[in-house]
Formats: structure tokens, C-alpha cells, sequence
């Protein structure tokens, strides 16, 4: 049972139908907040892309953490926000509505040829618009994948004088009911026994995970025979799917994940088997790298815990007695990979920006309330992919000058 399963038994059982409606408002109210935290939406081809070339000549096969290889995945993350999927025509939904309507229509030749319309405008439509933002910066688009809440997008290194590789950039959480109703049910799923993973993000990746390695397998291999690099990126939700993709996917090809802004995920079992490394950016208060809660939400089982023992109105301690059992159940979730710490700045000078590895909890702690202080507003403005990615090309330019 989901989150919102949970919350609308419980109001129903203590509050009724009032109750019932209360708890509605609060997830409007709390979709509006995740409206507002998720950022400028990026994605607009107006804007520029891959504005610094010269960070775009990379090491052959890195052993590690790659800063020029970090600034290209943010510009892949970016990117994925473009509604490659938009058709330019309308055509294709009225022939599907005439097919609805007249029933005596071949069904088989209509489909076809609806398929042949989608196709037709795809390809002069947004996923052409993507190729050629791509293809201008020496990389080939060969797939898009759509499918519910999950959008990803394949392409491959070509730039003359490097080794090819692959890159699976996922898109990341949109003002769409489908993504919250996604990042909302986080009721881990228990695998093998031990293993826990967000139900929302498991379930979602599994609906494409046959269709995505059948790309990888197939692209994969370079004209020599030899195996391709293949990394995998994402911000937000898409870098949850990212570490998804690192952790279920083709084991038997190196690469690495690059995620920006990623919630966690699972729990420490569920990532003893990944082979390939996991690079896990954060921009100073970013929240959203700080949810599900993890360890904190054993605090939170207490606190509410306590409350319930402490006030005997029957339904407010039964309210406070639901929510310690909920966070009882995400106590477990952590975070994964080797954690790179983008510094806070002020007034945009994000030429003063710092690239941190794996800084102690104590500091983050302490530069977390810092930026709230400073404004409420902060730890939300933080998740910016955009930010993000002209963070890390300051990085990137300061150490490949």
C-alpha cells in the first residue's frame, strides 16, 4: 500500500468525509509547494547550450571523478527537460479520435497510419530539434524513451579524436501529477529479503527497463567489436532513475553515473551488487537530496511518538501515532556514491564556487541552516538544474584552464 493509500484510509477511518477533504487540500497545498521547488523549467532551445567547447575535449577513459565529463552530463541533464516527445502536429490526435469514432474503419491500416503521422511530425518536431542541438556538439541522438512519468534520452559521443561513448540522460521531476504521485510513494519495496527501494521510482524505471537495455546492448558496441563506455545521468527524479539505471543495467559494461540534485532511493543492500562507480552532485542547500528522510525519520518516530503519549485527545494521538509508524517505515532509505559538494554563493558570483569531496555532515549540516537563515526560500532555489550546470563549468574551466 502507497503513501495516499495510507493517508486516505486514515482520514476516512478518524475523520470522515471533513477529514477526507482536509487531507485533499493539504496535497494541493503541498503540490503547489513542489511546483514552486521545481525550478525555472530548462529545456528551452532558445537558450544556449554547451556554451564552453573547450571543456568538451574529455580524458580517454577516466579512472574517476571527471570534472569536464561532470559539465558535460549537466548539459545532458539539461537537455532532458526538452519535451522531446511533442509532436508539432495535431494531425495524429484527430486521426486517433476519427478511429474512436468510426468503428467500421480498418483498424489495422488506421493504426499504421497513425503510427506513420506520429512518426512524420517526431521527426520534424521536437525530437529533430534535440538531434540537432546535439549533433552541433558532436553527439548523435539514437533514442527517446516516453512512457508514463519517465522520459530518457540515448546518444553517443562522435567527436573526431575521442573514443566513443554512450550517455542515458533522464529527465527529472515536471509540474506533472504523474512525477509527484511517483516521488510520493516512497513506502519502500522489499527485494530478496533485505533490499529496499523507493516503490514509486522501482516501479516506474521496471515499465522500460526491458526497452532500455535492449538500446544500450544494442548501441553499445563500437565499429572495432570493441565494448563502449556507458554512463548514466539525470537531476531530481531522473537522477534517482539514473541510479536505477546504473544499479539494474548492463553489468558487464563500464562507465559510471553522474547525478545532480538525486533523492535517495534504497537502502544500503540494495547497492552491494553495482559494479560501476556513482558520482553524486549537490549544490549547497538543495533539499531535495535530503529526502526521503533516512536516518532522521527515526528522530521523527520518536518526536511524534512522544507527542501521541503526551496528548490524549484519542484522534490527534491517533494521527500523531500514524505518522511515527510512517517515518518508522523510511528510516532505512541512504544515499549512494561518492558525493561531490557544490559551495554556496552569493549574488550569483559562481566564479567564487568550490567543488568539495565528500565534505562531513557536521559542515553540511551547519551550511544547510546557514542558507535557510539567509532566506527560506534558499534550499528550493538550490535545486536549479540550471545552476547546476554553470556551477560546474566554472569547476571545470578553473581545473582544465
Amino acid at each position: 500500500m502507497d503513501v495516499f493509500s495510507e493517508i486516505y484510509n486514515f482520514a476516512l477511518d478518524h475523520f470522515g468525509k471533513l477529514g477526507t477533504a482536509v487531507m485533499a487540500v493539504g496535497f494541493l497545498v503541498w503540490t503547489a509547494i513542489q511546483t514552486v521547488m521545481s525550478r525555472i523549467r530548462p529545456g528551452d532551445l532558445s537558450l544556449d547550450h554547451f556554451t564552453h567547447p573547450a571543456l568538451l575535449r574529455l580524458p580517454q577513459r577516466p579512472l574517476g571523478y571527471s570534472n569536464r565529463i561532470a559539465y558535460l552530463m549537466a548539459e545532458l541533464a539539461y537537455l532532458a527537460y526538452f519535451e522531446f516527445e511533442k509532436s508539432s502536429s495535431i494531425i495524429p490526435d484527430a486521426v486517433k479520435r476519427l478511429v474512436a469514432v468510426k468503428t467500421d474503419l480498418n483498424t489495422e491500416r488506421a493504426e499504421g497510419f497513425v503510427k506513420k503521422l506520429v512518426d512524420d511530425s517526431l521527426s520534424h518536431g521536437g525530437r529533430a530539434e534535440l538531434a540537432s542541438v546535439l549533433e552541433k556538439n558532436h553527439l548523435k541522438l539514437l533514442e527517446t524513451i516516453n512512457r508514463g512519468p519517465l522520459q530518457a534520452f540515448i546518444c553517443k559521443n562522435i567527436r573526431p579524436g575521442q573514443a566513443p561513448f554512450l550517455v542515458v540522460s533522464f529527465r527529472g521531476s515536471e509540474e506533472k501529477v504523474n512525477d509527484w504521485l511517483t516521488n510520493f510513494r516512497a513506502i519502500p519495496t522489499v527485494i530478496d529479503g533485505k533490499k529496499k527501494v523507493h516503490t514509486g521510482f522501482f516501479e516506474t524505471f521496471n515499465e522500460v527497463k526491458t526497452e532500455l537495455e535492449g538500446h544500450i546492448q544494442k548501441y553499445a558496441v563500437g565499429e572495432d567489436g570493441e565494448k563502449l563506455l556507458v554512463y548514466f545521468t539525470g537531476h531530481s527524479l531522473g537522477g534517482a532513475w539514473a541510479l536505477l539505471a546504473t544499479s539494474l543495467l548492463v553489468p558487464e559494461l563500464s562507465g559510471a553515473c553522474y547525478s545532480f540534485g538525486a533523492p535517495r532511493i534504497a537502502n544500503y543492500e540494495f547497492f552491494f551488487s553495482v559494479k560501476k562507480p556513482a558520482f553524486r552532485i549537490v549544490n549547497s542547500a538543495d533539499i531535495v537530496p535530503r529526502v526521503p528522510p533516512g536516518i532522521t525519520s527515526k528522530i521523527l518516530f520518536w518526536l511524534f511518538w512522544g507527542f501521541a503519549k503526551l496528548i490524549p485527545v484519542p484522534v490527534v494521538s491517533s494521527m500523531f501515532k500514524w505518522m511515527a509508524r510512517l517515518f518508522n517505515r523510511l528510516e532505512e532509505y541512504r544515499h549512494f556514491g561518492d558525493q561531490r559538494y557544490l559551495t554556496d554563493v552569493r549574488n550569483g558570483r559562481f566564479e567564487d564556487t568550490q567543488l568539495l569531496q565528500n565534505p562531513h555532515l557536521a559542515d553540511r549540516l551547519l551550511w544547510f541552516w546557514k542558507s535557510i537563515l539567509a532566506g527560506i526560500t534558499f534550499p528550493i532555489k538550490s535545486h536549479s538544474m540550471t545552476i547546476y550546470r554553470d556551477k560546474l563549468a566554472v569547476i571545470a574551466s578553473k581545473k582544465n584552464p
